[in-house]
């Protein structure tokens, strides 16, 4: 169309089709205004509205350039100024860091730049310092943005860049009294939730699993985000595992398998019920978990792990027999797998403990000749000893404890292969 209101009617047409996802069509008529009106009040606006739709886009060397023009042709203008942050933003994308930080320090200490502008410079500089570990220099950054910042929402950010800055440095009860402010304060944004889960992995990170367990918590009780519940929750049990509350932690993970979709994710949660109800002494629940894994997902790259410890569920729970299938199944099914060695000595220990001695002794005997550099080598030299001593073949059980003595000397079992040494020889 024609007539003093088409510049406008085209680019909120570009808008309109941006918002409903149809990038390409929007950049055509953001062009088309720009080829068409070149002398309009509002080129310079739309050159940085076609900026942002470009970096959306994943064409950053073509907003690059048009943010140059813009950076050009704006002098001081404010528009200019927000051309430079985008300019900062895509270098940072494109891994250009030194001149990220000298286009945002200049606006950042322009005394003529409107004052939020000033401030936004300051937190992309706290949020670019913050991921280089530069933290002194990013709490500085987000200290200067604070005190410029003239508006709630800039100040919400600079809480926010400050109280990430603060958890990165380990200050974390600092970081979580400016988080939790702006967490409490709006829960209903969908970044308040980002920010507990934030708040929540530092405590956890930080070795304090009383206080994660409160914050994942927190953010069950507040949020209803699925895939940050479904965080949250595994989160919790993680928390509360570390704090050696191992009936609750499960309850957890079972929480989080109500959540999860995936496969690997379901299977992992499965993963982690079963080492909760071990650790709580509920052994057969936990070979119930294990199972579950393995029936459910059989293609897991974690059955080997779960065949062992259903093996181990079972072994506590008086039951070695049937410990005996998980641990074969391992040995056979992942012969090349790590826990092919811990499947290898179990199978071995289980069968001297059903008092199968011939089928335990070569199953040690296995062990030594195929896992010569498994950390597992020592151990199975001296239980094979210690069982060859039982059975009162005390020459061969001799053999071994000086072998143990002699080439594992800093290991934990030589003193114990020394004393034994001492036993053979008496009986011999």
């Amino acid at each position: 169309g024609s007539g003093a209101f088409a510049p406008r009617a085209l680019r909120l047409r570009a808008w309109c089709l941006y918002k409903t996802g149809r990038l390409d069509d929007a950049l055509t008529l953001f062009a088309r205004f720009d080829r068409e009106n070149p002398d309009s009040p509002e080129a310079l606006a739309n050159l940085l509205e076609w900026s942002r739709v470009l970096i959306e886009a994943g064409d950053n060397a073509k907003a690059r350039q048009q943010l140059e023009t813009l950076i050009s042709r704006g002098g001081s203008q404010g528009i200019a100024q927000d051309a430079r942050l985008l300019m900062a933003r895509v270098l940072i994308q494109e891994r250009r860091y030194d001149r990220a930080i000298v286009v945002l320090e200049t606006l950042a200490g322009d005394v003529a730049a409107r004052v939020d502008r000033r401030a936004g410079a300051w937190f992309a500089l706290a949020e670019l310092y913050r991921d280089r570990t530069n933290y002194d220099e990013a709490l500085t950054a987000a200290g200067r943005g604070l005190e410029l910042a003239p508006t709630p929402e800039l100040q919400r950010t600079g809480a926010i860049s400050r109280g990430r800055v603060l958890l990165k440095m380990n200050r974390i009860e600092e970081g979580a009294v400016q988080l939790k402010r702006v967490v409490t304060a709006e829960p209903e944004r969908a970044q308040s939730g980002i920010l507990q889960l934030e708040l929540a992995r530092a405590w956890y990170d930080a070795g304090k699993g009383e206080s994660a367990a409160q914050e994942y918590q927190y953010y069950l009780e507040t949020f209803t985000n699925r895939e940050g519940r479904a965080e949250a929750a595994s989160g919790l049990g993680m928390a509360l595992f570390r704090a050696a509350r191992y009936a609750e932690a499960a309850a957890a993970f079972e929480k989080t398998l109500t959540l999860i979709d995936t496969p690997a994710g379901r299977a992992q949660a499965l993963f982690k019920i079963g080492d909760a109800r071990f650790a709580y002494g509920q052994y057969l629940a936990a070979a119930d978990a294990y199972q579950q894994l393995i029936a459910d997902y059989p293609g897991s790259e974690m059955i080997p792990g779960a065949l062992c410890q259903a093996g181990e569920s079972l072994v506590r729970a008086g039951q070695p027999e049937e410990a005996l299938r998980h641990f074969e199944d391992v040995v056979s099914r992942f012969p090349r797998h790590t826990m092919a060695e811990r499947a290898t000595l179990r199978l071995a220990e289980c069968r001297e403990e059903l008092g199968r001695f011939e089928d335990a002794l070569k199953g040690y005997q296995s062990l030594v000749d195929k896992y010569t550099n498994s950390p597992l080598f020592v151990n199975a030299l001296q239980r094979r000893g210690m069982l060859l001593y039982r059975i009162f073949r005390n020459e061969e059980a001799l053999q071994a404890f000086t072998r143990v003595a002699n080439e594992f000397g800093s290991n934990s079992m030589a003193e114990q292969a020394y004393f034994m040494r001492g036993w053979a020889l008496y009986m011999l």
